[in-house]
């Protein structure tokens, strides 16, 4: 199995991994990421993602900014 072909299963869809990470990665303040499945009682798996930012990461941003790139990746 490659990475393309993670999958996580939650509320009956199944979602690739890999493309989650592709989506998180076009940020422009984004190095890198991993998405991985974490257990849920209700939905099975969620999704979990491990990001890795640029230059000094979130230490020199605003709560609002921090606000928008977690909003961002929740859609």
């Amino acid at each position: 199995m490659t990475r393309i072909d993670d999958v996580i299963n939650t509320c009956g869809h199944r979602i690739s991994t890999g493309r989650l990470e592709e989506v998180i990665n076009e940020h422009p303040d984004v190095v890198e990421s991993a998405v991985v499945g974490f257990d849920d009682e209700i939905r099975g798996e969620t999704p979990l993602a491990y990001v890795v930012l640029k230059g000094k990461g979130t230490e020199n941003m605003s709560n609002d900014q921090i606000k928008k790139i977690q909003n961002g990746i929740n859609e």
